[in-house]
């Protein structure tokens, strides 16, 4: 095989380094390792499902360091020219970037459904209570009679602060709370009120699971604008034609 004429320098942007995005990188699975020590909500699976999110980061970090190692390796190889250097990387970069998406997407989905169900836990509770409670329908007729909405919305609040789990779940479970005089603004005001002190270790526990399936997300995205590094015209026009040639030698 004969020598390879020497290779042209590799530009800035040529030499630009395939960088984990900062979602990825230690300090922050570390402060989001923090964070998921401090859930206290049961039932405790809830904690490996996230730490189970924060390793997915780390195999993203060190997917994105095999590939910037690929890329330099390919680079100071002299069996190949400076546009197959290239082109190989990218092709080596859409197979990492394809193993990534997938990987990601699906630990970021299972976080998901978890922050859902907790949403629905959170809905069915103040739901069920309000169906099956004995006195549910009295509770809803007092509230009804009074004099307007702001005497019925400070007495709800009051039964908050009180901590009146019951009487609050009463009112603001009713099927249709506009008809016991409270417009869907106030009630969904309510609702948050009472969520934030009924049920606050599970929002804690949302916060944390959301903030770990943000980074993936986001983090993906960033790393997207990593790889479009690797692409240009003229690697994609060279893998065009040695395409077209083995198909060409197929024939």
């Amino acid at each position: 095989m004969p020598d390879l004429p020497p290779k042209e320098p590799y530009t800035a942007a040529e030499n630009d380094e395939i960088k984990p995005p900062s979602h990825f990188r230690a300090g922050t699975r570390e402060n989001l390792d923090k964070k998921v020590n401090e859930i206290e909500y049961e039932p405790t699976h809830l904690r490996k499902v996230a730490e189970n999110g924060i390793y997915a980061l780390e195999r993203a970090d060190n997917l994105m360091r095999q590939v910037e190692q690929v890329r330099k390796k390919n680079l100071n190889r002299q069996d190949i020219t400076k546009l197959g250097a290239k082109a190989t990387n990218f092709e080596y970069g859409q197979k990492k970037r394809k193993e990534l998406g997938n990987m990601l997407e699906k630990e970021e989905q299972k976080l998901r459904n978890i922050i859902s169900g907790i949403d629905d836990s959170m809905e069915r509770s103040m739901g069920d209570l309000a169906e099956n409670s004995k006195f549910g329908k009295e509770t809803r007729d007092i509230v009804r009679n009074m004099e307007d909405q702001s005497e019925r919305v400070s007495f709800v609040r009051s039964r908050i602060l009180e901590e009146d789990w019951e009487t609050v779940e009463e009112v603001l479970g009713a099927p249709r709370p506009h008809l016991i005089g409270i417009d869907k603004d106030a009630h969904e005001s309510l609702k948050n009120m009472y969520k934030k002190r009924r049920f606050s270790d599970r929002l804690k526990t949302q916060e944390v699971l959301r903030e770990v399936a943000n980074k993936m997300g986001d983090g993906y995205a960033a790393a997207l604008d990593k790889f479009d590094k690797l692409h240009s015209e003229d690697v994609e026009k060279a893998i065009e034609l040695r395409e077209d040639a083995q198909q060409s030698m197929s024939e």
